[in-house]
């Protein structure tokens, strides 16, 4: 493995190129060639856009008589989307266009002290190819960016507070860029806009990175009228209301999506907002999302799709690029239960002789999906059926999907080049990001929908590998933790007094909601040793046992399955207004101890208190194992059956996993006949995840649970053999060295505007002295503060492991390494 430094012709995205401020505005347009900027009253060629259509997207923005105008009153509940497609885009290369745009912030003074650091602006060309930011004093300035990475600079000023501020982008007919905002003139004389990818124009974005923006007198010049900004959404009567104090006023805050402002706005989407894609030969189908490849074994491999309403489908395969000829490999359903998804199953008998890869679609009433990319069916490789055939394995692995606002395009050629000989996509969790609590599945749903869109990184992702993936916190909810300990939530905090964030129980009951729409985009896919169970409903507590209102899911449950149960949560159904101020006073999490099936009921310990209806949850821990060539990949869950971390970090009462998984890893360790052992963990083994006074507030990866992972590591050294920890959680990449044979990756998040930087979380391993700190990502935040990578690891014959970290952002390898 190589790595490489590539880019679009022309740029060379290293570059930083900076020009005073101070340097006149109307010369450097004239003096390029360029369309000059808009101004009130002025003749030169305009496109104002009009964004009357869009007003629900906006929340309750207000739009003048000429549609110039978006404007946006201050509010708690009124805040913008982060990220807006213009219905309008820039022309192709060798027409000179520009683009005016006036902008503020509407944070409240109060906001505005804790959040003005980080707050950003920015104009996105071309699906982020090319970004202008502008605003906060963690990453001043006026900043051009370039695939991810700046390309010209311009001196600090102040972020625009209080009146517009106006913003000018204009481009000459060569491709050169020159903008001004905030008595700041930036000129990059690189031909940015002439380079291949976006010779034929593309769409423009608004984007504000950490707090609400009122954008406004939005006109431009030589852009083209375009159908970009799609349907906006609406509320529909008899839709769940969402309650505005559901999103999170203590401890952590919601990332600020477009989404927060669809909930805020109490604007609910429904199935309809999700047109079917184009039908080949014409009209259009019901499929809306997909597809998805999972489910890779020697003997099958999966194709999900998602559809607008429950349908019945048909796989079909072929070579050549007429699906008319193709012929149904199986005919399956999508299912309204697991909102409107379902997946078919293909074995190796689908290739003929000599066949190593087959095109393929979906028909869904009788039509079929048009699922070409870039011109290209989707495909089905014969050797993901024979993976655990040949003698060595490769993964694509990566974590951490927060793609709002992204700063870079995240489809990298190096990627699809290097992945295009891998096993799997392995995926360590954080798919989604949560924009409230979850209790209530059509808020995970709707997370999913928007990420597994159509055109996004993570639906191009799936549709060129199959995927296995673990769920972290983000899949359920922010930090969430001690979902297996038992106790009443008034009681939370007890076990070693930490300063827990007070809305705890309302994460606590995320976690099987979270989990079941997870299973629904990513479950299907990954195998697992342990039968899956998740149950979410409601019910009766009275005399000391929960009576559920739907018997039905519990009756079939045996023995084995109940004992397997991590804690069932007892929701509250209040909301965190004050802390542990909780109704009713049964909830908490319980022990199942007893399904009695005559009378209808489930036993807890301890006996819940009271007689009330109450909202409920249980699941147990998902794991699971898969042989790929010499290498044996582990799949834990550190998320289900977490109990609460200890001070006393040698106290093995601290468990990650649960007994019953722990029992499962400690014998898949011992059993294995793989030359490597490859371990998955959504949460950092070596690398600490914590914060404050003497790190009590969070304690967020395995070293709060260190005697569990003591006997962990004790198991991979009495094995021997290279043994690799794959993790994730942490929004960077590194590598540890914990023993000769032993070692931890974090892999690298695929997109998200929370980097970490790892040096202050590289404690000292306890039980490891000699653990050597090899690599990690840069010591100083990203542009933006984005970490953009994925990281392949490939093993040889021999048993090696080699490394190759890829900046998605830059397009390039940033370490080629031999474990």
């Amino acid at each position: 493995m190589t790595g490489r430094d590539s880019g679009p012709a022309g740029v060379d995205r290293r570059s930083v190129l900076r020009t005073a401020a101070g340097v006149a505005t109307a010369g450097l347009f004239a003096a390029a060639g360029l369309v000059p900027p808009i101004r009130a009253g002025a003749s030169a060629p305009v496109i104002p856009v009009d964004l009357r259509g869009l007003a629900a997207l906006w929340g309750n923005a207000a739009v003048d008589a000429a549609g110039l105008i978006v404007d946006q009153p201050d509010g708690a509940l009124t805040h913008l989307p982060k990220k807006l497609r213009l219905p309008v885009s820039f022309p192709a290369a060798g027409t000179p266009w520009s683009l005016q745009v006036g902008v503020e912030s509407t944070l409240a003074a109060g906001d505005r002290v804790a959040r003005r650091d980080i707050e950003d602006f920015a104009l996105s060309f071309a699906d982020g190819r090319i970004q202008l930011w502008f605003g906060g004093s963690r990453t001043p300035g006026l900043r051009l960016l370039a695939y991810g990475k700046t390309v010209a600079e311009a001196p600090v000023f102040a972020a625009p507070t209080g009146t517009p501020n106006a913003l000018t982008f204009a481009v000459a007919a060569d491709g050169s860029v020159t903008a001004t905002a905030g008595g700041a003139v930036l000129h990059a004389a690189a031909a940015l806009f002439a380079d291949a990818a976006l010779r034929v124009g593309g769409p423009i974005d608004l984007v504000s990175r950490a707090g609400p923006a009122r954008w406004s007198a939005i006109a431009g010049g030589n852009l083209a009228r375009t159908a970009n900004a799609g349907a906006p959404w609406r509320p529909r009567p008899g839709e769940p209301v969402w309650d505005p104090r559901e999103v999170v006023r203590k401890g952590y805050w919601p990332l600020p999506t477009h989404l927060w402002n669809v909930w805020s706005a109490q604007l609910r989407p429904t199935a309809d907002d999700y047109a079917g894609i184009a039908a080949f030969g014409g009209g259009a189908t019901p499929v809306t999302h997909g597809p998805l490849l999972g489910l890779p074994a020697p003997d099958r491999l999966g194709v999900m799709i998602r559809t607008v309403r429950p349908a019945a489908a048909t796989l079909l395969v072929g070579p050549g690029d007429d699906p008319a000829g193709w012929r149904a490999v199986d005919a399956f359903a999508t299912d309204a239960g697991r909102g409107n998804t379902g997946h078919a199953t293909v074995d190796a008998a689908v290739f003929a002789t000599g066949e190593t890869a087959l095109n393929f679609t979906v028909a869904v009433d009788g039509a079929m999906a048009d699922m070409r990319r870039d011109g290209a069916w989707p495909v089905l490789r014969r050797r993901w059926l024979t993976a655990a055939d040949r003698d060595t394995a490769t993964l694509a692995v990566t974590h951490c999907d927060n793609l709002y606002p992204a700063v870079a395009p995240l489809t990298s050629p190096l990627w699809q080049q290097r992945s295009a000989a891998a096993d799997l996509l392995l995926h360590l969790g954080d798919h989604v990001y949560e924009q409230g609590y979850r209790r209530r599945a059509e808020v995970s749903r709707l997370d999913h929908l928007v990420h597994f869109a159509p055109g996004g990184a993570q639906a191009w992702r799936g549709g060129l590998l199959p995927t296995v993936g673990l769920f972290d916190d983000h899949d359920f909810y922010n930090d969430v933790t001690g979902t297996g300990s038992v106790g009443r939530f008034r009681g939370i905090a007890d076990p070693d007094g930490p300063q827990l964030p007070p809305d705890m129980p309302w994460r606590i009951a995320s976690r099987d909601i979270g989990r079941s729409v997870w299973e629904e985009w990513v479950g299907w896919g990954t195998p697992q040793d342990s039968r899956p169970v998740v149950l979410t409903g409601t019910g009766r507590v009275d005399g000391g046992v929960l009576a559920p209102d739907d018997f039905a899911p519990w009756a079939t449950l045996d023995d084995g399955d109940t004992a397997a149960l991590a804690p069932l949560a007892i929701w509250p159904d209040s909301l965190p207004e004050a802390p542990y101020a909780i109704a009713p006073d049964c909830a908490g999490t319980y022990r199942v101890v007893g399904i009695d099936r005559g009378r209808g009921i489930v036993r807890l310990d301890p006996a819940p208190i009271g007689t009330d209806t109450v909202s409920f949850g249980v699941s147990t821990p998902r794991y699971g194992s898969l042989r790929l060539g010499n290498a044996e990949l582990l799949l834990i869950d550190t998320r289900t059956a977490r109990g609460f971390w200890r001070l006393d970090r040698t106290d093995p009462g601290a468990s990650m996993l649960g007994r019953r998984q722990r029992a499962w890893l400690l014998g898949r360790i011992r059993e294995s006949t793989a030359s490597v052992l490859f371990i998955a963990s959504s949460s950092t083994v070596s690398f600490a995840n914590e914060f404050g006074a003497n790190a009590v507030n969070k304690r967020d990866s395995w070293t709060g649970y260190a005697h569990e992972r003591g006997l962990i590591l004790d198991a991979l050294t009495a094995r021997g053999g290279p043994a690799v920890f794959l993790t994730g959680d942490l929004h960077n990449t590194a590598v540890r060295r914990l023993s000769p044979h032993i070692h931890e990756v974090i892999c690298g998040a695929w997109s998200n505007i929370g980097y970490c930087d790892i040096a202050g979380a590289a404690h000292p391993v306890a039980g490891f002295p000699d653990a050597e700190l090899l690599w990690t990502g840069p010591a100083d935040a990203p542009d933006c503060e984005w970490a953009t990578w994925s990281t392949i690891v490939e093993t040889d014959r021999a048993g090696g492991v080699a490394l190759d970290v890829i900046d998605l952002a830059a397009d390039r390898s940033v370490l080629t390494l031999r474990l």
